[in-house]
């Protein structure tokens, strides 16, 4: 028997999850086999300063060619998210995320090539992030299931990779642990440009052209953000609610050839205590639940995640959580 374990895993992780949710079976139609990542180049190994490329800036030219009622539309949805310090150059240097309980499926083909679908839950879930001037950033993810526990980390300035289950560290050298390599870079790529989407007034000054667009897949506004010429991010539809101008649903194009369209289900909750949920670190409204859907061509989208976030912390991240030991905390 063959497992398929979604990409979505990987797409969802700067918006993830906080109740305990219970085991089920379930079944749907089946996705095709998703292929593996296209792996990003891992940090170098040298610890001299390197020069950062210069960040976009947003032009004439720029606005001109997004509609004014889109900007506009971004503008008040930006003013109601919150979170305009974190947008200035420099201003976020770090994040952590804590979830628990986050609810999976997972696909299995059997020898008939019939695909089902179980879902799982874990029982928890951290990731910490980290900005480098003149280098890549460093990433720590953290999981929990049924009592074992697994740190995944790179930490550029030291040109490393390495795993860890609280007791043995394990070096990720390529050519041998090329998929757990893949794995976390993929993770700090997706960390990285999702993040956008929690921090719209990052995306206003960046260069990226904003258009509306007549797509009924959601209900509410529809913005479509197309990335500044000769960088990298994310395409991506945002809708906002009408009333309110909240981002309820995103959907991302694939990031790597024969990578499924993401789609997000976001809802806000802003009575909860923050006994539950909390944002530290930023003036930020952040999305409590978070549902993720793929699509493949000839597939509709189907749910393969559904999550709550615990709470975030903005800039309070040690460089010592990336550096490889063998007793961790969470």
């Amino acid at each position: 028997m063959r497992r398929l374990i979604t990409t979505s895993m990987l797409a969802a992780l700067v918006i993830l999850g906080g109740r305990h949710l219970s085991r089920a079976q379930d079944t749907d139609s089946p996705p095709p086999p998703v292929p593996a990542p296209t792996p990003l180049p891992p940090g170098a190994g040298d610890d001299a300063p390197q020069a950062p490329p210069p960040a976009p800036k947003a032009t004439d030219d720029d606005a001109a060619r997004s509609d004014p009622e889109a900007l506009a539309l971004l503008a008040a949805a930006a003013e109601r998210q919150g979170g305009e310090a974190l947008a200035a150059t420099g201003a976020l240097r770090s994040f952590r995320i804590e979830f628990a309980a986050i609810k999976v499926w997972r696909w299995t083909q059997n020898e008939a090539g019939t695909w089902n679908s179980a879902n799982e839950v874990f029982d928890s879930m951290a990731i910490d992030w980290m900005r480098n001037p003149g280098k890549d950033s460093s990433l720590r993810t953290f999981w929990e299931i049924n009592g074992k526990k697994i740190w995944r980390a790179v930490h550029p300035p030291r040109g490393v990779f390495w795993l860890s289950d609280g007791k043995e560290i394990t070096i990720l050298t390529e050519g041998t642990h090329d998929a757990d390599r893949e794995e976390v870079l993929l993770q700090r790529r997706l960390s990285e440009t999702l993040l956008d989407v929690a921090v719209l007034h990052k995306l206003r000054n960046d260069g990226s052209v904003w258009t509306m667009v007549d797509d009924a897949a959601y209900e509410g506004l529809a913005l479509h953000r197309t990335p500044a010429p000769g960088t990298t991010g994310l395409t991506f539809t945002i809708w906002l609610d009408t009333a309110t101008k909240d981002p309820h649903h995103v959907r991302v194009e694939p990031v790597a050839n024969g990578a499924p369209t993401m789609h997000y289900e976001l809802r806000y909750q802003d009575d909860l205590p923050a006994s539950i949920f909390y944002v530290k670190g930023a003036d930020l409204r952040f999305p409590r639940e978070v549902g993720v859907l793929e699509e493949y061509p000839g597939i509709a989208p189907h749910k393969v995640m559904n999550f709550f976030v615990r709470n975030v912390t903005f800039n309070a991240v040690e460089t010592s959580a990336f550096k490889p030991r063998s007793t961790l905390g969470h």
